[in-house]
């Protein structure tokens, strides 16, 4: 592997960072490499300061090179299409700044738009754009999802101990529930057949890769007769694949499921007509798998985001044309 250089974009496997060399002291024994960060809100960087703004963020480090992993640096790379995002939120500029991309302006000649979740934006039709229209009603989801998704419906299910309700718009796993002492869904809800799982994990699927899953976690709970393992209900995430990157839980998952996932993973985001989400995945003692959801505002950290930066890099280099003909192609 090449020396890292000036100016040369990096991820920092110990602190876990996103930043850039800007200095290398070859004087030095250990610490050669001053790294300056792009965010590190939550990293233990040694120097500098963070702000709610990340543009604004001054941290920054002296780091030995094994702990540096060189990525994508568009500056040196033949650019062919000129790649922007819309939204105003700090993850919105967040991405933007970690990316090295743009955000949208009316006739900027952008390429390719990336609506990172956004529901609502005045991009007009002849603009290409990612994601363009999400589908945030997670009953209508199961239903385009059809046997890849755990079995839903309106009506009040015979055996309600097998069902659980669930609001077709939700966050957090919120006012997800069981059936108990005559609950029924009420407006805004939905029943869903519970699905037994003692695995469940999130797919980052990309559909103009050659490998389109380059990213999943596992959600880690630990009561696993919790109904919801989400974050806001206190699971985790461990990082159990990640191209690029040696894990520490990277041997928790078979080539053989890693297949299934991204199968199915490929075949939702084309019944969705999504480019890219992060698709929630539940696998029984079996080792059956369905599929929960499709998120398209997934919330990122800096390990994350080292693989987003990749995968939208990519997009610099995309046949536009052909990818906006083939991607949802063989939706079943």
């Amino acid at each position: 592997m090449a020396r890292p250089q000036v100016g040369d974009r990096v991820y920092h496997t110990g602190i876990r960072a996103n930043g850039f060399v800007e200095e290398i002291d070859d004087t030095k024994t250990r610490d050669k490499y001053k790294v300056r960060f792009y965010w590190g809100k939550y990293c233990n960087i040694r120097h500098g300061r963070w702000t709610d703004r990340p543009e604004r963020g001054d941290k920054w480090t002296w780091c030995e090179e094994k702990y540096l992993v060189v990525t994508d640096w568009y500056h040196r790379s033949l650019i062919l299409n000129k790649i922007t995002s819309i939204g105003g939120r700090s993850l919105d500029r967040l991405i933007r700044r970690v990316c090295e991309i743009g955000r949208r302006k009316r006739n900027d000649g952008s390429d390719v738009v990336i609506s990172y979740g956004q529901g609502n934006h005045r991009v007009p039709e002849r603009v290409f754009m990612l994601n363009r229209d999400t589908i945030l009603d997670k009953h209508f989801q199961c239903k385009l999802m059809g046997d890849m998704a755990p079995e839903c419906s309106l009506a009040y299910p015979d055996k309600p101990e097998e069902w659980i309700i669930k609001p077709c718009v939700s966050m957090g796993g919120k006012n997800i529930r069981t059936i108990e002492n005559g609950d029924v869904a009420r407006g805004g809800e939905y029943y869903q057949k519970r699905f037994n799982k003692v695995r469940e994990f999130r797919v980052h699927c990309f559909l103009w890769l050659d490998n389109p899953v380059p990213f999943i976690q596992e959600k880690i709970i630990d009561d696993k007769n919790q109904l919801c393992w989400n974050k806001k209900q206190g699971g985790r995430f461990w990082y159990i694949y990640q191209e690029g990157l040696d894990l520490p839980h990277g041997d928790k998952l078979s080539l053989a499921n890693r297949n299934i996932m991204t199968k199915m993973a490929v075949e939702a985001l084309k019944k969705l007509r999504y480019d890219f989400g992060g698709i929630d995945f539940g696998m029984d003692a079996n080792g059956k798998f369905t599929i929960f959801e499709v998120n398209s505002r997934m919330g990122l950290l800096e390990q994350s985001l080292y693989t987003y930066k990749k995968v939208f890099h990519a997009l610099r280099t995309l046949n536009i044309a052909g990818y906006r003909r083939e991607r949802w192609q063989n939706a079943g």
